[in-house]
């Protein structure tokens, strides 16, 4: 008997994760659609996540420094590197802008 209940909580296990893959799918449908209605289909996975970075440290602290988009949990996955050439080529597609007298500012470009 227990054996039988065993199986029926992992097809219940099973069931909850295909409807979480469901969502998880419907989810990556809608940011794609919204991604190409943004422009933002033509870049790479790390430029995306530095662009959002940097959106959301403008819209939190008015100002997106160097430190704090290296330091964005968005980025935690990707290398110093691939950091910086995602913002130099933010920076020549015109997406993001270097601003003030100190170096490493950026905000977002909005057009």
């Amino acid at each position: 008997m227990d054996h039988a209940s065993g199986a029926a909580s992992g097809g219940e296990r099973a069931l909850r994760m295909l409807n979480r893959f469901k969502q998880l799918t419907k989810l990556q449908l809608v940011v794609s659609k919204m991604e190409e209605d943004l422009g933002l289909s033509d870049l790479s996975n790390i430029e995306k996540k530095t662009l959002l970075a940097i959106v959301d440290l403008n819209a939190n602290n008015g100002s997106a420094t160097t430190s704090d988009i290296l330091a964005h949990p968005m980025l935690n996955r990707f290398s110093r590197q691939s950091t910086f050439r995602a913002l130099k080529a933010l920076g020549v597609c015109g997406k993001v802008l270097k601003v003030g007298i100190k170096r490493g500012y950026y905000v977002p470009v909005t057009q």
